[in-house]
């Protein structure tokens, strides 16, 4: 996990912009302020929810997400992208309904280097049940995604 100090790392723009596109108004059930419980508080139901946790309580974050994606709830999740957790096992996989591997990483407001570790966005679509999707995304690329290198690999 991200054992930094600052566990409330803020989403930059460059990724905050394109999701409120993609998705519409977005509600924080885990904002900034502590004396709000995202854990323990209904998440909405008529829009989507945003969950940028802190990395080292992904498991409770995660679980949560699960429970509230049954009951209905839209949710995309900025996570560290830890396949070899049992959370990732647990909560990620058997619930999302898509995956999108982020590319380059996520640089978070405040730290001036992108996130050293691998990060994903998680996305629990009600009406998508059944459905999964595994893609790449990067928030930094000069090209998309998925189009072949401008050189050529080396065949050795």
């Amino acid at each position: 996990m991200w054992k930094g100090d600052n566990q409330l790392a803020q989403t930059p723009p460059e990724v905050w912009e394109p999701l409120k596109k993609e998705f519409g108004e977005l509600f924080d059930p885990c904002p900034m302020e502590p004396e709000v419980d995202g854990l323990s508080i209904a998440w909405s139901s008529d829009q989507w929810n945003y969950v940028n946790p802190p990395y080292d309580s992904c498991q409770a974050w995660l679980q949560k997400c699960a429970m509230e994606f049954i009951h209905d709830r839209k949710i995309v999740a900025l996570i560290p992208c830890r396949t070899n957790t049992n959370w990732w096992f647990n909560w990620v996989l058997p619930y999302a309904t898509e995956i999108r591997f982020i590319k380059n990483g996520v640089k978070f407001v405040g730290y001036k280097r992108k996130s050293p570790f691998p990060v994903a966005l998680v996305i629990y679509d009600p009406e998508k049940k059944g459905q999964q999707i595994f893609k790449g995304i990067d928030f930094y690329a000069k090209t998309k995604i998925g189009q072949p290198p401008k050189k050529k690999p080396k065949i050795i």
